[in-house]
């Protein structure tokens, strides 16, 4: 220092001891500005030296939030002369201390009776100017300097440490930029080499804020000097710099590669680097940072180079004998085998890298983060080797101990892939609710650290970054417009008139989100007044009291958290709150999701929490907040009238106390859009952006308009994000929002498990009704519903359990604790009637089943009484059918319960493009090798029987009425084994045993279909530790000698079809009582004992008779006898003969794209013209546009957003001519209304062959034209 900059200083110095010394007894505030730590370091020694007074030294640090609160708890009962604070240079929250210092700048004047010296540089004063000016107006001002050849050589002091490999930490950056300012000021010139160092150490001040522009610039002008020179140890730091920056510039974004026009310059510098400090033997630099170059190798794809490399590494780290970095090396080496999928040779490297941590004291690994980070990640890659070498069970191990040591130094990137495989582990395991915890962890994890754009239904936390450690608040609540709310928020708990605050809206709009995610970490980030904030939330409340208090024992200053805290009473709890507000502290108590107290608690209880918390608000700075469901508001009313209310006049739903909170606008969506994903490698289209928020904020699924709720943008944002849509050419492909929604609601379901996949659909739809909204449900209920379709077993099913609990876990249902049992509940409005949509079409035809089923068992001993009755009295014969008919139908579906039959119309739709098109083809390509015509000849047949199948399980559940008609018996037998094998335990065996010419018969299909039915599911029964079932079909004649014995018989041919099982059999007493109805030997609810009553009465109806034989414990043996007929040849028609058309225009209206695509081409090889639409209202506007031209419409009947019978009914409004084709995989005839308001010219039922469409349409355009 210059002679008259030390004269200067020396001045100054001695005019702040004056005016420290004038000021005694008396609040000063004095600003000593001084931009160099060393300088100031001595100019406070030198200060206590000269000044006669005390003086006092705070040394701020990165944990305070406020000036005026750290001055009380540092010097609290002390009696001080004068105080001198520094460290600010440090804190994080500078700008926040500095005005909230402002605010309550009386206070220092009122409490503080002592000159007050702040020691800060010029960016501070600067800060202070902007945001505590009236503080800084009360100031005096000393002002402190270096001479330029001062401030050469603390640069120089610095690039030297800087080459030295130790880091800059934020002072001496801050010292090094206005070094470098002050000597431009005075017009300085820095020396060649002197220029290098600064570039040096600027390209580290903008490496570390990642402007990796400015430092890749500033490192190539210092190494342009360095080159010029033969210090390669210099040249080769720099280099090792540049590498780095250069590679997190272009470092690749999952799943691209790395660049191919950036990896030779990479390449280049990389082997410049190795080269010079080889040369210098300084290669310990990259050996000690081998972590950051080996990421670089390996997207380099350079293995054979990095494994050159750890291996002098590793030399070089035995030598030292430094056991953390030999196990690395051994983790970097096992990475190399395992990119290069040699997992054994990657399982042996990290066992090895494992057992050599092993070797490390146990009392330096605990706090040892470089330990745990290497232990973390070496259990990673044993346990994908050890999954790729199948030994599953030992992966999951490694991973579950990997996922106990957490996130480390906030870095969460090795841990989130901990969870994706151990999820992945786990579900393949069938350990599905394990799986999904792990799952919403990842989840949870990727949104706090910015990794992931949406969170779907789940809760928003508050956001963590990976180098500042702390909780901020969450973006998309800043850019949502939100922050409006936590600041109103806030300004109430500031105000003295707002004690309690509830916070309300509808299910959805993010309240929770809100108080998490917003309100926390803004209480926790900002200093009100004087005081700091200390939230503490709960969201349970079986046992609220101590949940609460251990959250407040979780968020105690260290200070005020005493060895052996309890708090084990209300009285202490309200005492220690009361010591918070005594010590500067505001205690905030939030309950989230505060409608459960009232259903865990009962009168008492209540009457028990809001005594309690009476008394917390008779405390002055204390603030209650609340936060519920609107449509609960309500309960609150039950307490208001408590003695403990008065503190809020027992007004508890004013508006000082109220709270809404409402959806978005479009604006603050688009901000929240915007935020959400700018920070991300998730990037949508500007296009798509503005196509989502017309989607969001038009009329959705629960017909509001022109807002956005968040809880659908999160969702739908969610699913773009998981199926990685980023333009809105992708997004159309999809479809809409509503698809994205379906898929959503499918990645839920999905997560159940292959095998619950029927339960959870059906689940989610009997969570919502007819109107759809969103009813409370019982467990009991629930399974109840799913008996109801055969789709849970009776007892002990626990899928019903897994289900639920994923729901639960995943927002999309809410468990709602009750007495005397908890009920559930769709979580949000909007996604009941969507569920509903898209389940109502599947699901109609089952529906209509169930409900006869369950109306017609009612009536059913009416029904046979009516029945029974008819003989004796003079009915029409046409009433005695009907009765008949219904009695028949009662049993029918007294036995579908016992079959898992599927969704006919699903299965239809996938039948019904593979039969029309194998048909199509064989006929275009005849002329094509005899092996096309087979491979063809096989899906069709296949497919044929598939149609057949489906027919028959619908024709069995309705009972569609048959004519008598030409039967094959084989056909009946082979279709009941079928279904028998798919639906009954593997512990039966079954034996087929047909005679090759067997007869056919006369009769209805479907009773026939019936009484077979009922014998094998007693042959079941009657098996329930398995067995053999055994049905045989044989010709025989009978004559008369058989007649004599057996009256119902007649002399003729006739098939006997056998029904043998090996079960327990039936006694003399039992047996001749088989054929009486609603005798049983089965348990209640297990069978009416109308299935052997039905069957002899069907048979008997076909002029046959029934034989039974049974022995206790070997088995019982059921004998059909039916009369023989005679087959007529029938001739093959199933071909394309049609006549083609003549151009006409045929609108096709079908949910399935692929049903559209094969009629399309069945229509256009056929000379039609097609237009098409995928639902009903799609169809409407088609129509109107061409109306003249369509010649037919094909309709689908069962379709989501408008099914086919509002279409017809549309249709015929505009054009009561229009000719309509209507198309169902059910009984279409059955779905058309019974009133005659709609009227169709063909039906076709699905699966159809393209004969059968052609046919059909050229018939109605032959009749149309006649």
């Amino acid at each position: 220092m210059t002679n008259s900059t030390q004269y200067e200083n020396q001045e100054e110095l001695e005019q702040l001891a004056w005016a420290i010394e004038t000021s005694v007894g008396k609040f000063k505030l004095i600003l000593a500005r001084c931009n160099y730590v060393n300088l100031q370091n001595q100019l406070i020694t030198k200060l206590q030296e000269i000044c006669p007074v005390g003086i006092s030294i705070l040394h701020l640090d990165k944990s305070s939030k406020a000036l005026y609160t750290a001055i009380q708890e540092e010097f609290a009962n002390q009696q001080i002369q004068a105080l001198m604070i520094v460290g600010w240079e440090s804190l994080p929250n500078l700008t926040q201390i500095l005005s909230s210092a402002n605010q309550v700048r009386e206070e220092f004047r009122r409490n503080f009776n002592f000159p007050i010296v702040l020691w800060i540089n010029q960016q501070i004063y600067q800060k202070m100017k902007r945001n505590a000016p009236d503080l800084e107006s009360w100031s005096t001002r000393i002002k402190f300097t270096m001479n330029a050849d001062d401030l050469r050589n603390l640069l120089q002091s610095k690039a030297e440490l800087a080459f030295n490999n130790l880091d800059l930490n934020l002072p001496t950056e801050i010292e090094i930029k206005i070094a470098w300012q002050d000597l431009q000021i005075n017009s300085q010139d820095l020396e060649p080499e002197l220029k290098a160092n600064l570039n040096f150490l600027l390209g580290m001040i903008a490496n570390k804020n990642q402007d990796l522009d400015s430092a890749i610039s500033y490192y190539q002008e210092s190494l342009y000097f360095w080159q010029t020179t033969n210090n390669l140890k210099i040249q080769g730091k720099i280099l090792y710099n540049l590498i780095i920056c250069n590679y997190e510039k272009f470092r690749p974004k999952p799943p691209n590669s790395f660049p191919t026009i950036k990896t030779g310059e990479i390449k280049n510098y990389l082997l410049l680097t190795l080269e010079a400090l080889k040369i210098t033997q300084c290669l310990d630099l990259i050996f000690d940072s081998l972590d950051k170059f080996a990421v670089i190798f390996q997207d380099l794809q350079e293995w054979e180079q990095l494994k050159d490399l750890v291996q002098q590494a590793l030399i070089f780290h035995q030598q030292e004998n430094n056991q953390l970095l030999i196990s690395q090396d051994y983790r970097i080496f096992a990475e190399v085998a395992l990119a290069q999928l040699n997992y054994q040779e990657s399982k042996k490297l990290a066992e090895l890298g494992l057992k050599t941590l092993e070797n490390i004291n146990t009392t330096d690994r605990k706090e040892n983060l470089d330990y745990q980070l290497q232990e973390q990640h070496l259990l990673l890659i044993l346990a994908i080797s050890q999954d790729n070498l199948n030994l599953k069970s030992k992966a999951i191990d490694n991973l579950k101990i990997a996922q106990k040591i957490g996130i480390i130094n906030n870095q969460p990137e090795i841990y989130i892939k901990i969870l994706t495989n151990l999820k992945r582990l786990l579900f393949a395991n069938a350990q599905y609710i394990e799986a999904f915890d792990i799952k919403l962890e990842a989840r949870s994890i990727e949104q706090q650290f910015g990794l992931r754009a949406f969170i779907g239904a789940g809760r928003l936390q508050s956001k963590k970054k990976a180098k500042f450690p702390g909780e901020n608040i969450a973006p998309e609540i800043e850019a949502s417009g939100r922050i409006i709310d936590v600041e109103e928020l806030v300004k109430r708990i500031v105000d003295p008139n707002f004690k309690l605050i509830v916070i309300h809206g509808q299910s959805g709009v993010g309240k929770s989100s809100l108080v998490n995610a917003g309100l926390i970490p803004g209480l926790q980030n900002k200093v009100i007044s004087y005081q700091d904030n200390l939230p503490v939330s709960i969201r349970v409340y079986k046992n609220w009291f101590a949940e609460l208090k251990q959250k407040l024992l979780d968020v105690l200053p260290s200070r005020l958290k005493r060895e052996y805290l309890t708090l084990d009473t209300q009285e202490e709890f309200i005492l220690k709150l009361q010591e918070l507000e005594n010590n500067n502290l505001r205690t905030v108590l939030i309950f989230d999701q505060f409608e459960e107290l009232f259903f865990y608690s009962d009168n008492r209880e209540k009457q028990t929490f809001f005594q309690f918390l009476g008394q917390c608000l008779n405390i002055l700075s204390l603030k209650v907040i609340l936060s519920l469901r609107v449509d609960y508001l309500h309960l609150l009313l039950d307490c208001n009238k408590l003695e403990s209310m008065k503190i809020i006049s027992q007004d508890i739903l004013s508006k000082n106390v109220l709270y809404e909170l409402g959806n978005l606008t479009t604006e603050n969506a688009q901000l929240t859009i915007k935020s959400l994903t700018e920070n991300t490698t998730f990037n949508l289209e500007p296009d798509l952006i503005n196509r989502l928020l017309q989607d969001l904020s038009g009329k959705d699924l629960a017909g509001e308009l022109g807002s956005v709720r968040p809880i659908e943008l999160q969702v739908v944002g969610a699913q773009l994000e998981n199926e990685n849509i980023r333009t809105l050419a992708e997004y159309e492909k999809y479809g809409n929002k509503q698809e994205l929604v379906k898929r959503y609601l499918d990645e839920v379901v999905k997560d159940c498990g292959k095998e619950n996949k029927e339960i959870a659909n059906l689940l989610l739809y009997f969570l919502t009704d007819e109107q759809g909204t969103r009813p409370l449900k019982t467990k009991s209920e629930l399974e109840r519903n799913l008996q109801s379709l055969a789709a849970v077993a009776q007892e002990n099913d626990n899928r019903l359990d897994l289900v639920l609990d994923i729901f639960v876990k995943s927002g999309l249902v809410v468990l709602l604790p009750e007495s005397p049992a908890d009920r559930y509940q769709l979580v949000h409005d909007y996604l009941a009637l969507f569920i509903r949509q898209q389940q109502e079409p599947t699901l109609k035809g089952l529906k209509a089943i169930i409900a006869e089923m369950e109306k017609e068992i009612e009536q059913y001993k009416y029904i046979l009484i009516s029945y029974e009755k008819s003989a004796s009295l003079d009915i029409n014969i046409t009433k005695e059918k009907q009765l008949e008919e219904h009695f028949l139908r009662a049993q029918r579906l007294e036995s579908l319960g016992t079959l898992a039959s599927g969704i006919a119309h699903d299965i239809n739709n996938i039948l019904t493009p593979i039969l029309a098109a194998a048909q199509l083809l064989k006929g275009r390509f005849a002329k094509d090798e005899e092996r096309y015509s087979q491979l063809l000849a096989i899906i069709e047949n296949n497919a044929k029987r598939g149609a057949a199948l489906v027919k028959q399980v619908l024709s069995f559940a309705r009972g569609i009425k048959g004519e008598r008609v030409i039967v094959k018996v084989k056909h009946l037998i082979v279709d009941i084994i079928q279904i028998a094998k798919q639906t009954f335990p593997i512990s039966i065996e079954f034996t087929i045993q047909i005679q090759e010419d067997l007869r056919a018969v006369a009769g209805d299909p479907t009773q026939l279909h019936q009484v077979l039915m009922n014998l094998v599911v007693n042959a079941r029964d009657a098996m329930p530790e398995g067995g053999n079932l055994k049905i045989t079909a044989d010709n025989i004649f009978i004559d008369e000698d058989y007649t004599r014995m057996h009256l119902e018989s007649k002399v003729g041919h006739y098939i006997v079809i056998t029904v043998i099982d090996t079960g327990m059999g039936m006694t003399p007493k039992i047996l001749n009582r088989i054929f009486e109805p609603f005798f049983t030997t089965k348990e209640v609810g297990a069978g009416l004992g109308l299935g052997l009553s039905v069957a002899l009465g069907i048979i008997k109806s076909h002029e046959g008779f029934i034989t039974v034989s049974s022995q206790v414990g070997k088995g019982s043996i059921f004998k059909i006898f039916l009369p023989a007929v005679e087959v007529p040849q029938a001739p093959n028609v199933d071909i394309l003969d049609v006549a083609p058309g003549q151009g006409e225009l045929i609108l096709v209206v079908d949910d399935e794209q692929q049903i559209r695509d094969v009629v399309t081409i069945i229509l256009e090889t056929h000379n039609y013209q097609t237009l098409t639409a995928s639902n009903g209202i799609e169809a409407i506007a088609v129509y109107a546009q061409h109306k003249k031209r369509i010649k037919a419409v094909l309709m689908n009947i069962m379709m989501p957003e408008m099914d086919g019978i509002t279409a017809i009914r549309t249709l015929q409004k505009m054009n009561p001519q229009v000719q309509i084709i209507a198309c169902s995989g059910l009984n279409a005839i059955e779905l058309l209304p019974e009133s005659g308001e709609i009227e169709v010219q063909a039906v076709l039922l699905k699966p159809y062959t393209a004969s059968d469409l052609l046919r059909h349409l050229n018939q109605i355009l032959t009749n149309q034209n006649s």
